[in-house]
């Protein structure tokens, strides 16, 4: 009997010590808080703020304005070529938020987001969209071991026709319901620095299941096929309170840029990322 009851303890213990593990795991983090209050940043993980902004049609020139109060020249100049050629522009600022992008931020709260008990996020929609520029706010953690997933439309184009050049040969497809996504990692440095990893992905087709495994637990989501651009990948070390803007160059770029950050609907409709590191 008594090594019958050592065994049974041991299995008791094993089976309390996972479950705590897994439960500190997939901890929701707080969602935003447009009041300003505190928000929880997990153990070994990064918090970060991000912003969508939707830029009206009389604020051209606020944003070229933000544009020039980045720091575009911290990337590496291949990677400026080849995200020019491709029609999008990513710039850095530092802890201190530049006059322009303040200005964007003025509406910040105008929508707030919630999240599920698997990490998926979503978006309560604001009232009232014809206050231009409309901004949407969201706090993250992200996890060491995991990826966030950020589109600045949630409306698919019905066709997107991509080109890249593969082995000296320009190659084409034409994709149905293609949607611009941001794939997100960080890294915590022991600097205290970030190391941001982004890579731009177009999502497209229909959506089939698909099973993940986290902290041990299986979650079966809704996905859609993806392509991911990584000739266009960012690798750029923040410190916390640094900003990453991401956007397109320009509305007559023939890149992805504009299936990433363009709508034309009764009229075009234009949105950037601005993302912020928080400290611990």
């Amino acid at each position: 009997m008594r090594p019958l009851l050592t065994i049974g303890i041991s299995l008791y213990l094993c089976v309390t010590l996972s479950c705590t593990t897994i439960q500190k795991e997939i901890v929701t983090p707080a969602g935003p808080n447009p009041q300003g209050g505190t928000m929880r940043i997990q153990p070994n993980s990064v918090g970060a703020e991000i912003y969508t902004l939707r830029i009206g049609l009389n604020d051209n020139e606020l944003l070229q304005r933000l544009w020039n109060e980045t720091d575009e020249q911290a990337l590496p100049s291949n990677l400026r070529r080849e995200l020019t050629a491709q029609g999008l522009r990513v710039g850095i600022i530092g802890n201190q938020t530049p006059p322009s992008l303040s200005q964007f931020l003025q509406n910040a709260g105008s929508i707030e987001t919630t999240q599920s008990d698997n990490g998926a996020y979503q978006e309560i929609p604001v009232s009232d969209l014809t206050k231009e520029p409309a901004v949407t706010r969201q706090f993250r953690n992200i996890l060491q071991d995991m990826r966030i997933l950020v589109s600045p439309f949630d409306i698919p184009l019905p066709e997107y026709a991509l080109f890249w050049n593969e082995n000296g040969t320009i190659t084409g497809q034409t994709l149905q319901n293609a949607s611009g996504i941001l794939s997100i990692q960080a890294v915590a440095e022991k600097d205290a620095s970030v190391t941001l990893t982004i890579i731009p992905e177009l999502e497209y087709g229909t959506v089939f299941p698909k099973y993940r495994t986290q902290a041990g637990v299986v979650f079966c989501e809704n996905v859609r096929p993806r392509r991911k651009l990584e000739s266009l990948t960012i690798r750029q070390k923040l410190l916390p309170g640094q900003w990453i803007i991401i956007g397109a160059s320009s509305v007559d770029s023939t890149g992805v840029g504009k299936a990433f950050f363009f709508r034309n609907n009764t009229v075009v409709e234009q949105r950037i990322i601005a993302l912020r590191l928080k400290g611990g």
